[in-house]
């Protein structure tokens, strides 16, 4: 069985993310695939502001501590301009939780981008980089065609996206084509777990919760 680990998102952190977790899951894989931004992301207020400030990833220091086989870096402001004028027509309005669809919608093409690195591998597990504890998770258990396993958020009582797993199957078949993200889904979603859990149902999938697993954040339960 050949297992595919899939990063994608912004590397806060990244240095001091290699806790055991993580360890475990790159130690654990065949291949690591990463999909990442040249900005750490490590100002909290990074998304919700047109300034982008925070530091650079150190792109050496990075390589050397997952050893991706493929692996993407991209400039988020220079992505996010090109994105939206595919979305010209569309007003995107912020959440309550300060976190827009248009924002989910970059989550997305950047977990689809480290997706598309996958080919003959049997499972494949998807993580944010800052994902530093996963106590609970193995793979044990068959996995089936057309279901998505993870974690449901407390907060939201719906799948989380922070940290997924399925067959290679499931997992490059659930990510939608563009005609998903209609301006309907935009301006009637609260948050990415709720844009995640849309997508795998607009797939015609299920999600099965992993009740076992557990993960944390930068330390922290999520």
């Amino acid at each position: 069985m050949k297992i595919a680990y899939c990063m994608s998102g912004h590397m806060r952190g990244y240095d001091k993310n290699i806790s055991e977790a993580n360890k475990m899951l790159v130690e654990m894989a065949d291949r690591v695939f990463i999909s990442t931004w040249e900005e750490s992301g490590d100002n909290s207020v990074f998304w919700r502001n047109n300034e982008r400030k925070s530091s650079l990833i150190d792109k050496e220091s990075m390589l050397s501590i997952y050893n991706p086989t493929n692996f993407d870096i991209e400039n988020s402001k220079d992505y996010e301009t090109s994105l939206l004028k595919d979305y010209t027509n569309v007003s995107f309005r912020k959440t309550k939780q300060f976190v827009s669809v248009k924002n989910a919608i970059i989550m997305f093409k950047k977990i689809k981008k480290s997706l598309s690195y996958v080919t003959d591998e049997d499972i494949v597990i998807r993580g944010r980089p800052d994902v530093t504890d996963v106590p609970g998770f193995n793979l044990n258990k068959k996995l089936e065609d057309g279901v998505i396993y993870g974690r449901i958020t407390p907060w939201s009582k719906i799948p989380s996206e922070v940290f997924f797993y399925g067959t290679k199957n499931s997992m490059v078949d659930f990510i939608p084509d563009e005609d998903f993200f209609t301006e309907e889904l935009i301006n009637t979603t609260e948050n990415a777990e709720e844009v995640f859990y849309k997508a795998i149902l607009h797939r015609g999938m299920r999600f099965e919760e992993n009740k076992e697993m557990k993960f944390l954040l930068r330390g922290k339960p999520w």
